[in-house]
């Protein structure tokens, strides 16, 4: 369920009012966390992602081009010799971190799948669960329409929902310099991360989960008819 378009626009002494459907149950909104527990988990998280760029650092991925030309060097036992191949093997911790928001939304549906599964039917392979997802937002309760889908998601995925926490929108340039990519829309942990332990329980402490009004009160069978709620917002 997401907003509908304005329906109404008034001029008022403040400037102007704009009214909007919402949702009855209400919508969900960023946890509260103070400034200080904020800057504490971005440091925490910016020296955990660190090995990460690093090791990009020193093994830049090659070109298509590149690629292209070494398999053709590449004979074919040595393509059969990871020992014959240079690049140094990633940090473990990279196996903990998912980066970026599709790769987010595609880690936690399949969560979501392994969860609603049989348990004859599930892999023994099933991915380790999200736990943290870092975001930098612009200042605000609200939860912005590219990420609204996440509280959903996170609360479907696991019988622990994974931790929304919002970071100061400067923060992306901090995470893509630890990354050594150009841009980074969100950062999420799983759990069991090497050297996150302290990082994991912290945010533990200090973060309440996400929220979803509708969606609780559809697990409880307590849906019913609340009316129409109108939203009054001055831009």
């Amino acid at each position: 369920m997401t907003e509908t378009t304005k329906v109404l626009t008034q001029k008022s002494r403040g400037g102007r009012q704009t009214f909007k459907t919402d949702l009855p149950a209400g919508a969900s909104l960023w946890p509260t966390i103070n400034s200080q527990d904020t800057n504490l988990m971005l440091e925490m998280l910016l020296r955990l992602l660190q090995p990460i760029g690093h090791h990009r650092s020193i093994n830049p991925p090659p070109s298509s081009v590149k690629r292209n030309r070494k398999r053709k060097r590449l004979s074919p036992s040595s393509e059969l010799n990871p020992s014959s191949r240079t690049g140094s093997s990633s940090p473990e911790i990279s196996r903990h971190v998912v980066v970026g928001i599709n790769s987010i939304n595609r880690r936690l549906e399949q969560q979501a799948q392994h969860r609603k599964a049989e348990p004859d039917q599930r892999s023994d392979e099933s991915p380790a669960n999200i736990c943290l997802i870092f975001v930098p937002s612009s200042p605000s309760t609200k939860i912005p329409v590219q990420f609204q889908h996440l509280p959903v998601l996170a609360r479907t995925a696991a019988d622990a929902p994974a931790l929304l926490i919002p970071l100061p929108l400067a923060a992306e340039k901090d995470l893509a310099k630890a990354l050594r990519i150009a841009r980074v829309s969100a950062v999420s942990i799983c759990e069991n991360a090497p050297s996150a332990e302290v990082l994991i329980e912290f945010c533990k402490k200090q973060v309440k989960p996400v929220n979803v009004p509708w969606l609780e009160l559809a697990l409880d069978g307590a849906i019913k008819w609340k009316g129409t709620q109108i939203l009054i917002e001055e831009t």
